[in-house]
């Protein structure tokens, strides 16, 4: 009897084996359309993306049919994870530049603090002024508020960026608008010296070369 049973079993390996060769001929399994439509619709692939993978895996697929949506998903998920790798090496980036702003606008904040206390030891010298020490008391005032409201605002803009990559390039803007004015800043703390030796000396005689200087200076205004 058991030989009998192994030679009715013998014949149907062949059968199934002439099965599996035959159906890829007629038609394609569904598993494969759905391979080839994710190849040539991308739309259709992203749809296909999420869906699990029983459902969409014939119960008929044969083992090649399954390596084939095997290797897809592996492709998909090889292509996450370097999406993942570089949207990390942005993140960290833009965390660095922040950082760097941040150190730049601490740098600026030192370099007006400097410069106030040099414009507070000019004022001792022009008290005779009278008006004109209280005028640049109330700059300098206006220029220390500024450069607070500065140095804040790079720090608010630094936690943005490091919040969304998407705030990255506003904080830069911002931080080159504040370089631009600190720069415009200094060159009018430096022009004022001059000015205030020319009220200290109303009887400063003009020779040809201040003359020539003066107007130079008409001209400009």
């Amino acid at each position: 009897s058991e030989s009998e049973s192994e030679s009715e079993d013998a014949p149907a390996a062949p059968e199934a084996a002439h099965d599996e060769t035959e159906v890829p001929a007629k038609r394609s399994p569904p598993v494969v359309e759905k391979v080839k439509s994710a190849k040539e619709k991308p739309a259709a692939a992203k749809k296909d993306k999420r869906k699990s993978l029983d459902a969409i895996v014939s119960p008929n697929a044969t083992s090649a049919e399954l390596r084939r949506v095997l290797m897809t998903y592996k492709t998909r998920a090889e292509d996450a994870e370097k999406a993942s790798k570089a949207a990390k090496f942005r993140a960290d980036g833009a965390e660095l530049a922040a950082l760097t702003y941040e150190e730049r606008a601490r740098a600026a904040e030192d370099a007006m603090e400097a410069i106030l206390e040099e414009k507070s030891a000019q004022e001792q010298e022009i008290e005779a002024a009278g008006g004109a020490a209280a005028a640049a008391t109330a700059t300098a005032a206006e220029e220390k508020k500024r450069a607070k409201d500065a140095v804040a605002f790079a720090q608010r803009a630094n936690e943005a960026v490091r919040r969304a990559l998407a705030q990255a390039a506003a904080a830069e803007t911002d931080a080159r608008a504040f370089k631009r004015g600190f720069k415009k800043m200094i060159a009018i703390m430096r022009s004022e010296p001059e000015q205030r030796e020319f009220l200290m000396n109303p009887t400063f005689e003009l020779d040809s070369e201040s003359e020539a200087s003066d107007d130079d200076d008409d001209d400009d205004d």
